[in-house]
């Protein structure tokens, strides 16, 4: 199961899977580089990769392989994306993925999440069209 939201909007959420990957909005960063006419977009993408936990205490065994998968499942899309992306046309095998981080979360939120918050950036390159600026 695969949703978009706020992290903060999680517990808001009603019915839950029991394994779901959650985007946050994406964030944009923008830059000229090379020269005045080259905008590099940015985009920061946080990602949590989850299973629901049983609420029960003492069940360091069930976090440790809830753990184990869900690392497995973050490391297959990372590279499932990378190979995307090389795989791709021109303009889109200039895409970058950069900054890959992952954190380990233990039963988080009210429904005792565990998982795995992954975050990079994709650097894009500019595709602005220039002469629209003088567009009427």
């Amino acid at each position: 199961m695969f949703a978009y939201a706020r992290a903060s909007d999680f517990n808001a959420i009603g019915k839950k899977e029991a394994k779901r990957v959650q985007l946050d909005p994406l964030k944009e960063s923008l830059e000229y580089t090379d020269g005045a006419m080259n905008l590099t977009k940015t985009f920061q993408v946080g990602m949590v990769f989850y299973k629901l936990e049983p609420s029960t205490a003492g069940a360091e065994i069930e976090t440790m392989l809830i753990l184990d998968e869900m690392d497995l499942l973050s490391d297959k899309f990372i590279n499932k994306l990378n190979l995307f992306l090389i795989g791709q046309e021109v303009s889109v095998a200039e895409v970058e993925i950069k900054s890959i981080r992952k954190e380990p979360v233990i039963k988080v939120t009210t429904d005792f999440a565990t998982g795995y918050v992954v975050q990079f950036d994709l650097v894009t390159p500019d595709d602005f069209d220039y002469c629209s600026i003088y567009d009427s």
